[in-house]
């Protein structure tokens, strides 16, 4: 696959915000702070711009020169990069892309994890960054639209930038578990990123299946597509745990 130009950034996390949020101003100004000029491009007209809203993950990140060379794995040919902990999490451990003519697989060796927790691993593919509300610059409000909660949404405008989707989730049995996950089919543009992001549910339900698929199987975000994706009576439930930051040539 060759050597991939990749970066990582440590985040907030506080369950009040929305996982967007969380993952929003402490990128953008340790952008500006490493590149002042970033941030200084022109941002589209409003008309132009999906309104501010909320996900995980998402996206607060130009595509600088300066981002530094990831370790190609001489194994079996897969892109490495270390995990950072977002916040005050002790979460260690290495990250791999694999690309090969059937598909994408990832997998995740991750250390200090909290037996008894729940984790979800999540894939996002960010075709044209440039095509953020601000290039280059995705936040957001290029995810996922605000008012989930709020009342009926008019979405037959949105499309957003980017594509989430679920790689892998686990109760951590003990502090170390490896996390899987293939998609055949799916091609990488030139230029396109991919985030793999961790999200930890906390203590994981015992006496409630039914909350403990939504630990499991969603984001827990109302954001992202209530109200299967996250419910308004529960509200946001997960914090940032982890991040890897893969760019494609």
């Amino acid at each position: 696959m060759g050597k991939k130009r990749s970066v990582v950034y440590g985040l907030g996390t506080t369950r009040s915000q929305h996982w967007g949020q969380w993952m929003g101003g402490t990128v953008r100004e340790q952008e500006r702070r490493q590149r002042p000029e970033a941030g200084q491009g022109r941002v589209r007209s409003k008309s132009a711009c999906l309104p501010v809203g909320v996900l995980l993950l998402v996206l607060s990140l130009g595509l600088p020169s300066f981002l530094p060379n990831a370790v190609a794995d001489d194994v079996d040919g897969c892109t490495k990069e270390s995990l950072v902990a977002l916040g005050d999490t002790p979460m260690r451990g290495e990250a791999f892309l694999c690309i090969d003519p059937h598909g994408v697989r990832a997998e995740l060796h991750v250390r200090a994890l909290t037996p008894g927790d729940a984790y979800t691993v999540w894939f996002f593919y960010i075709d044209d960054p440039s095509q953020c509300a601000t290039p280059g610059q995705c936040g957001p409000g290029d995810a996922a639209p605000p008012g989930q909660c709020e009342g009926p949404l008019d979405l037959r405008g949105f499309n957003p930038v980017e594509v989430v989707g679920r790689l892998d989730s686990a109760v951590a049995p003990r502090s170390k578990v490896n996390f899987a996950g293939r998609v055949r089919g799916l091609r990488l543009s030139s230029g396109s990123q991919v985030w793999l992001f961790i999200a930890a549910h906390g203590k994981a339900e015992t006496s409630d299946n039914r909350a403990r698929a939504r630990q499991l199987l969603t984001p827990e975000d109302p954001a992202l597509g209530a109200p299967q994706l996250g419910n308004c009576v529960d509200g946001v439930g997960p914090m940032s745990a982890a991040l890897a930051i893969f760019n494609i040539p």
